[in-house]
């Protein structure tokens, strides 16, 4: 790309609002997908497929969930930081736009973030991968 397209990426981004900017982080953003899929893989070998259809839990799930967790909420606060500004506006603005449009595309990214660090979401996502690699593997 040339000097003129990053200068009018970066007059789009200015206009843009913190939720608009983190939304388009959430969905678009091939590192941060990146980065999820690759602590879900390195972790996977720990989740027992059939431990969890079971609902049994082993203490591991829950440190690798904090992990996830602390990953996931550090990528989206470093995506607001360095935008120019804190997770409190984020949040202040967001909750701004549901209440203005409860089924507009702000609730959505609100609940999907909700949801992505929500541990019933995350244990799914992780037999997912569980169940990928193994069938991969044999």
């Amino acid at each position: 790309t040339t000097s003129k397209q990053h200068q009018k990426m970066a007059e789009q981004i200015k206009d843009m609002s913190i939720v608009q900017i983190v939304s388009n982080f959430f969905y678009e953003n091939d590192d941060f997908a990146q980065t999820l899929e690759s602590f879900a893989y390195a972790h996977s070998h720990v989740i027992d497929i059939e431990e969890v259809k079971k609902d049994e839990m082993k203490i591991e799930y829950t440190q690798i969930y904090n992990e996830y967790k602390d990953l996931f909420e550090k990528k989206i606060e470093c995506c607001i930081a360095e935008n120019g500004s804190t997770v409190e506006i984020f949040y202040d603005e967001l909750k701004r736009k549901v209440d203005m449009d409860p089924n507009g595309s702000e609730s959505t990214l609100g609940s999907l973030i909700i949801a992505a660090s929500e541990f019933d979401v995350f244990l799914m996502m992780m037999t997912e991968v569980a169940t990928n690699r193994h069938n991969n593997s044999c």
